[in-house]
């Protein structure tokens, strides 16, 4: 296999399991939501020799996980530079109905969740504004469409 070759460089994986509990999947759920914020669940390839951390190419709103979802989903995002970001939602009326978080993030993959307990089935719109920290402020904007389904 390619894998025995010399030239191969030699990774190590990290893994977290993903089965949840058959019970209480919200508490999970919310635990793995935490796990995904501090970064300890993720999959890395990782060079044995030393840790190097990958840092996103762009900006990018991922898509959201489950999606339809109920009552929580994942919102994951990419920062390629160290920025502020505002995350909110909104229903098909273009009323906002959550601030998931506005605040200053590193550069990175990192994930909000939104429990929509509160909320009605439907469509609704994920809206991620960054504001770049270096230089000149720019202004981004992102959209996804995500579903609840009760």
């Amino acid at each position: 296999s390619f894998s025995d070759h010399p030239d191969y460089p030699n990774y190590a994986t990290t893994t977290r399991s993903l089965n949840p509990p058959s019970t209480d999947v919200l508490s999970w759920l919310q635990q793995y939501s935490e796990e995904v914020e501090n970064g300890s669940n993720q999959k890395q390839l990782l060079p044995s020799a030393e840790h190097q951390e990958v840092i996103p190419e762009n900006y990018a709103l991922l898509p959201s996980y489950p999606n339809p979802f109920n009552p929580v989903t994942m919102i994951p995002f990419d920062l390629s530079e160290h920025s502020n970001v505002l995350l909110e939602i909104y229903d098909m009326l273009g009323q906002r109905v959550a601030v998931l978080t506005d605040r200053t993030y590193e550069a990175g993959r990192h994930t909000v969740s939104w429990d929509a307990s509160s909320a009605s089935s439907g469509v609704y719109l994920v809206r991620m504004m960054v504001t770049q920290e270096q230089g000149r402020h720019r202004q981004k904007l992102f959209t996804r469409q995500i579903t609840l389904i009760k």
